[in-house]
């Protein structure tokens, strides 16, 4: 699991483990030297002195934090190795987060989906040690009073092809599901129902989504940080999507709430009217985002009073039949909807 500084992240099994190895150690305070190696140097001694100063900050909130309930400690065995059941991880940070350890990211791994022989039934395994484990994780934070704050979501670096191998396995595929958990997420299959008739040339399913699209919902929606910042790590601005709550409610605002309309016609073609509300003095925008997540066209870019307004778009000959995501940014106010 990592604990994420402003640039570095340390990786331990446990705790007291990870205190213990780095107790009594020294920070090396020798000049870096003048050499080919020597940023490469100075990188492994910055991590080396930053494990030194955080094992003890770690161990200290572990130790003040708790757990409410009973984890699984088993582990699917799939892969080769140690394997560290899921459950014993997510306990673990189940802690941290109780003893109110200030890490806004922590990372959980279960191995043994890449499948390229004798897919069985592993997936099945697999996937009863993610849901105990999680079901879990999700109780001690309800019963801690914690749930509100913590969002979790599956990510993973390759999909599954849609045919099987020669091996009785599956191969690398170009898209794959990520499974959003938390109280604060709006629950539902987001997406169109998948044609298996539609793969593109390699016999793999295109996805509709860009998965930066699900970070930067969760770092504006969850973690606070506004567009310009969430721009700056992914490379690119991309849209949100609407399976999270926003981090500014409308109930906080009176005696308007913010509020952004489905279009009608929905589908439309050529036109479309977009209707939304906006409760103080703002500036707002509404762009249009294609499904990988690119920018179409700003629709609306300009200063509001409060009040609800209507614009209608008009679609340009050059933009390609499909469904587009068309979203509000209004303070601390984003929501998006599809059209």
């Amino acid at each position: 699991m990592n604990h994420n500084t402003a640039e570095w992240a340390f990786l331990f099994d446990d705790p007291s483990t990870f205190s213990s190895l780095l107790k009594d150690s020294s920070i090396d305070e020798e000049p870096i030297p003048d050499t080919l190696a020597g940023e490469e140097l100075r990188f492994l001694k910055q991590v080396a002195a930053q494990s030194i100063q955080y094992a003890s900050v770690v161990k200290e909130r572990a130790d003040a934090g708790k757990n409410l309930v009973e984890y699984p400690s088993v582990s699917s065995g799939i892969t080769i190795g140690k394997q560290i059941p899921l459950g014993t991880q997510l306990k673990i940070i189940a802690k941290l987060i109780s003893g109110e350890m200030q890490t806004p990211v922590y990372v959980a791994s279960l191995w043994g989906f890449d499948t390229h022989a004798q897919q069985t039934d592993d997936h099945a395994s697999l996937l009863k040690e993610f849901s105990e484990a999680v079901a879990a994780f999700q109780e001690d934070m309800e019963k801690q009073g914690l749930a509100d704050k913590v969002v979790l979501v599956t990510i993973s670096e390759f999909g599954r092809r849609v045919a099987q191998n020669g091996g009785l396995g599956t191969d690398h595929g170009a898209a794959a599901p990520m499974i959003v958990i938390g109280n604060s997420v709006n629950g539902g299959i987001y997406g169109n129902q998948l044609d298996l008739a539609n793969l593109d040339p390699y016999g793999d399913l295109p996805h509709e989504f860009d998965f930066r699209q699900v970070y930067s919902t969760i770092m504006q929606n969850h973690l606070g940080m506004g567009n310009t910042a969430t721009t700056d790590v992914l490379k690119g601005e991309f849209a949100t999507l609407p399976f999270l709550n926003s981090l500014t409610s409308a109930k906080n605002y009176s005696p308007l709430n913010y509020e952004l309309k489905q279009n009608y016609p929905n589908p439309f073609n050529p036109n479309t009217k977009i209707t939304y509300t906006i409760a103080n003095s703002v500036n707002v925008s509404i762009i249009l985002y294609d499904m990988l997540g690119r920018k179409v066209k700003t629709v609306v870019d300009k200063n509001h009073k409060p009040g609800t307004y209507s614009i209608d778009f008009r679609a340009k000959n050059n933009m390609a039949s499909g469904t587009y995501i068309y979203q509000i940014r209004a303070g601390g106010y984003t929501e998006s909807k599809k059209k």
